[in-house]
């Protein structure tokens, strides 16, 4: 049975078995007993399905008696939402389908099919973002014609981040997660992209494909956000199969998707030289100028080779625009379009509008994961600018380059090394000298086999920097994070961790914008004792050695952000998964409700709403919830 011990924010409760709280006692302390006692809580008033007068909570029976509620004309049970109130009422139906339906002139019902029958707490907010209780979150917006009701699903769009400079390790949770989902997803980047993962000692690496093709159960998309040059993605397909993985019929590119030529990765290259001592540090794929071309609208879609007449007139504008912007540069356009015109059948049987598809699958209750590609202090936006990609690897990604509603996304799990690395140029706070043999720089680097997957390139090597994870996890509102890594800091006699940035004499919390503030700030650290224990077989966090649970208790703490994966070793299975649900106590705080609603737990706030800990599972009609 789940056993929910951290916060619930509980919107709208107004009547408990039919009893508004008394106004000398706190509605949390009313609701808590209520809870104790096993009865029904819900909210205020629902309406009868048969369009009859309203009924209040006290009037609610468990689900035995709701047959004479039944209409002759439908096989389905409903309860109402009042519309005038706007409040949520009761969601039951005996049909599968857990889709919203509409019955009468001005009312809609959302079910939960998952736990079909269940009588919830109305209007329930998980903190941790994890699967939702019951009725789920519903919320309701005013539209023409009365309130419609659209349920948060216990299932939807979870999705993958990496939370500091890149190869954080998200191919392996995207690779141990994607088992039990049926579509994956890349959203932006390109080739530039690196994700390894280890299944019994082999080695795959992946740049464009979703690490979720290792699931041969799995539709894999990539989504719109992408841009996909061709050779190396068919090649990687090819490697993929090549080496017994069935990818045939499992790959749909998005129609929508740009496509990176030789010449923008020629003309990658061009740039980078004329930078001189100012270069960013590109992989030199293409992405940059592929992106460029996109944003000046001359850009060529993969769609586009349904048509080869028109690809081939636009290719020929594309290259004719490039050979003038970039004297010396040479062009093979017969060649390359004698290429395109041989693969454009391959690459059209896998074409499709994603966007139509995944909302689709989203509807008929798929389980979608989304593996975001390089990083937030990548992100062209809110990254340490100019070193940065040319893409946006945030949450915001998700949305622009999937073509979904911010309300479809659950899970936002953050991934970070233990410590941190940076590939190519830019700022580094914590940085390690790496060539000093002997050094702590020297151990990550060796250790945590830090080189790129992409280029090659030894790693930039440091500690772990809390404010730059605060600020990433501020924008992408990180619903837990995957700890990789731990496994590196065996054997060193201490550990520190990049507590707050000094600057002018002056404490600053977050990431500065300036490059000349960055280079002049001071990190003040945190030391914690280290452990030479071997962590590679762990598989519960009680397994790990003493120090090591104090680091990542202490990390928890300091990002308010609940650590449930923790990685322990190279391979798929040296992870421990920490589950949803378990104890946060030694965290200062959980994630998705602000500190706030913590310190005003248990009290009425100015819009009535009330957040609320339970301690042990919540009674519906004196039963159980389903487990979740």
């Amino acid at each position: 049975m789940f056993r929910p011990s951290s916060s619930y924010l509980v919107r709208r409760i107004s009547y408990v078995n039919g009893v508004a709280p008394s106004p000398s006692s706190t509605a949390a302390a009313a609701l808590a007993a209520a809870v104790a006692a096993a009865v029904v809580v819900v909210s205020s008033e629902v309406q009868r399905p048969d369009g009859g007068s309203r009924r209040s909570t006290d009037d609610i029976v468990p689900r035995s008696s709701w047959s004479s509620w039944s209409s002759s004309s439908s096989p389905h049970t409903y309860a109402y939402t009042n519309k005038t109130r706007g409040g949520i009422g009761l969601a039951y139906c005996q049909g599968v389908d857990g889709m919203t339906k509409r019955r009468g002139e001005n009312h809609y019902i959302a079910t939960n099919a998952a736990m079909m029958g269940a009588l919830g707490l109305g209007d329930v907010i998980r903190r941790g973002g994890g699967t939702t209780m019951t009725t789920n979150v519903i919320d309701a917006t005013t539209g023409a014609g009365g309130v419609n009701v659209e349920p948060r699903r216990p299932y939807g769009i979870d999705v993958v981040l990496g939370s500091q400079w890149g190869d954080e390790g998200k191919g392996k949770l995207v690779d141990m997660l994607s088992q039990e989902y049926d579509v994956c997803a890349r959203v932006a980047g390109g080739s530039n992209a690196g994700h390894t993962i280890v299944v019994d000692d082999k080695k795959y690496k992946f740049h464009l494909l979703p690490s979720g093709i290792l699931n041969e159960k799995a539709t894999c998309i990539v989504g719109n956000g992408v841009v996909i040059h061709i050779p190396s993605f068919l090649d990687e397909i090819d490697a993929l199969e090549d080496s017994g993985i069935n990818a045939g019929g499992r790959i749909l590119v998005s129609d929508r998707a740009h496509i990176v030529f030789d010449f923008h990765q020629e003309v990658d290259g061009v740039i980078e030289n004329r930078l001189g001592r100012n270069k960013i540090g590109t992989t030199k794929k293409g992405i940059g100028p592929a992106y460029a071309s996109k944003i000046s609208r001359n850009g060529i879609r993969i769609g586009d080779l349904r048509n080869f007449d028109f690809f081939e007139m636009r290719f020929r504008e594309l290259a004719n625009a490039h050979t003038r912007a970039f004297p010396g540069l040479v062009i093979d356009v017969e060649g390359q379009l004698e290429y395109y015109r041989s693969v454009a059948g391959r690459i059209s049987a896998m074409t499709t509008d994603t966007i139509e598809y995944t909302n689709d699958a989203y509807v008929t209750g798929k389980r979608i994961l989304v593996e975001g590609a390089n990083a937030t202090m990548l992100d062209i936006d809110f990254g340490t600018y100019p070193y940065v990609t040319s893409s946006n690897p945030s949450i915001g990604s998700v949305l622009t380059g999937l073509g979904v509603s911010p309300r479809k996304i659950r899970g936002i799990y953050g991934t970070t090394k233990a410590y941190c690395t940076r590939v190519g140029e830019g700022p580094f706070p914590t940085e390690l000298e790496r060539d000093m043999p002997g050094s702590i720089g020297e151990h990550l680097g060796v250790v945590g086999a830090e080189w790129g997957t992409t280029t090659g390139r030894a790693r930039r090597v440091g500690w772990l920097d809390i404010p730059q994870m605060r600020y990433s996890t501020m924008i992408n509102g990180f619903t837990a994070l995957n700890l990789t890594k731990l496994d590196v800091l065996t054997g060193l006699t201490e550990v520190k961790i990049g507590k707050a940035y000094m600057h002018d004499g002056k404490i600053m919390n977050t990431m500065p914008s300036c490059l000349k503030t960055m280079s002049e700030i001071e990190v003040i650290y945190e030391t914690m004792p280290g452990w030479t224990e071997d962590i590679s077989k762990a598989r519960n966090f009680e397994d790990l050695p003493e120090n090591a649970r104090r680091y990542v208790l202490r990390v928890q703490e300091l990002l308010g952000v609940p650590v449930r994966w923790i990685g322990c070793g190279a391979n798929r299975l040296d992870m421990i998964d920490r589950g949803e649900g378990w104890d946060l106590s030694s965290s200062s705080s959980s994630s998705v409700v602000e500190e706030a609603d913590k310190a005003n737990a248990g009290t009425s706030t100015a819009e009535g709403n009330v957040v609320i800990t339970f301690n042990g599972p919540i009674y519906i009609n004196g039963q159980p919830p389903a487990s979740a």
